[in-house]
């Protein structure tokens, strides 16, 4: 199989560029899952449907592994993938919009990592192999846990044809939701408000890719040189007290000899008297 991976580990661009009015008109429109749910989810457009497309197309291309989940599950970073550049920025500004559209969050107060997005693939018959290799169960999801982002955002980049299973089961709602090809979904981490605990259903047939990112809070920057000024006054003390002390011992060590000298002088006037 061809590699479309792109080997060099330089970091690409900044996610804070300034993003054309372009890529974010066509974006599809978020509604809640359930009424007054602070989860969400699209419905796919032609546009939406076109990049998952090339996103699984160029994903299926690769036999790269550039991470593994917590569950084995293989990760490429899709900023490695020369071919997705354009997508990535594309995915990217869409998402920087849905979090403003949904929690009324702008995109200069969140942030994403360079290795952004990703894309996980699920392959059944490839995860039974393994297992039974290792003479361990086939993966049966994920428990239910929260992640550690703002928000995440997943995209399907498969038919729900394509694989058995699967989808994002909130235990709160007791819902599972299954996302077709350029749909997405969007829900809180730790860092919001509206944490939503979830849980990865395991698929039983078939092969499944998403592409998904996760978003977290800007921290705030202490004022530069804020630091070092207090760094520099501890260091300055510490130089001013040891400068004290040499100078008291070389005191005394002076009178010492001063007194010696004076008695030996007594000594010698005794002497020359006599």
């Amino acid at each position: 199989m061809s590699d479309n991976t792109d080997e060099s580990d330089t970091e690409d661009e900044s996610d804070d560029e300034i993003i054309p009015e372009v890529m974010v008109k066509d974006r599809p429109m978020m509604q809640p899952v359930v009424p007054s749910a602070q989860i969400y989810k699209c419905s796919s457009t032609k546009y939406s449907r076109s990049l998952a497309a090339d996103v699984k197309f160029a994903a299926s291309k690769t036999n790269r592994v550039h991470g593994l989940s917590s569950t084995g599950t293989p990760w490429l970073f899709a900023r490695k993938i020369k071919a997705l550049k354009q997508h990535n920025k594309q995915f990217l500004a869409w998402c920087k919009n849905w979090i403003n559209d949904v929690y009324k969050m702008e995109a200069k107060f969140i942030k994403v990592k360079r290795s952004e997005p990703h894309i996980v693939s699920y392959d059944h018959k490839k995860t039974i192999k393994k297992k039974k290799k290792k003479g361990k169960k086939a993966f049966d999801g994920i428990g239910t846990h929260q992640d550690g982002s703002y928000c995440t955002i997943i995209m399907s980049c498969s038919h729900t044809d394509e694989y058995v299973g699967g989808g994002t089961f909130f235990p709160h709602l007791d819902l599972t939701v299954r996302i077709g090809e350029g749909e997405v979904l969007l829900f809180q981490g730790v860092e919001g408000p509206y944490s939503a605990p979830h849980r990865a259903q395991p698929i039983s047939s078939g092969k499944r890719f998403l592409y998904l990112a996760f978003f977290k809070l800007r921290k705030e920057k202490k004022k530069k040189g804020e630091k070092k000024k207090k760094e520099k006054g501890i260091t300055i003390r510490k130089k001013k007290k040891k400068k004290k002390k040499k100078k008291k011992k070389k005191k005394k060590n002076y009178t010492k000899e001063l007194t010696t000298d004076v008695v030996a002088l007594d000594a010698l006037v005794d002497d020359y008297e006599v």
